[in-house]
């Protein structure tokens, strides 16, 4: 007898083939969203830190450019900065409540951050030490 030779494939080893193409493609799915999910985090870290970037470097201008602190408390500042012809009364205010810190400027609040899960002014006096007196105020941290 003759055997005939056999073109194609058994049913167990389209089986076995195909649970081996589902399983590396399982495999291949989980890390492409792994990945999605890491480029995502990445950017909004990104933006975050530019969005913090740009606050401390508003808030530092103002420090330096800033006259007389007329208030302070864990919460806020108020000083007084030179403006382009006059000075200007500049107020940080951090919202528990909200999460939110603004910046008033001459009466016109602008929002500067929010989802800030914790924020505090910190004074300190020539002498290194915390104070709550304005006038003593030569640091902000």
């Amino acid at each position: 007898m003759k055997h005939r030779a056999r073109n194609g494939f058994t049913l167990t080893e389209v089986l076995i083939a195909t649970s081996i193409i589902a399983i590396s493609m399982t495999v291949a799915y989980s890390a492409i969203m792994q990945l999605s999910r890491g480029a995502a985090s990445v950017a909004n870290y990104t933006e975050l830190n530019q969005k913090t970037r740009v606050v401390l470097e508003q808030f530092g201008r103002d420090i330096r450019m800033g006259k007389n602190v007329t208030a302070v408390s864990d919460n806020g500042i108020t000083m007084t900065t030179q403006g382009p012809t006059s000075e200007v009364k500049v107020i940080y205010q951090y919202a528990p409540n909200t999460k939110t810190l603004f910046r008033t400027e001459d009466g016109t609040t602008k929002r500067m951050m929010w989802d800030i899960e914790e924020f505090k002014f910190v004074f300190y006096n020539l002498l290194k030490q915390e104070t709550s007196n304005p006038l003593e105020v030569k640091e902000v941290v």
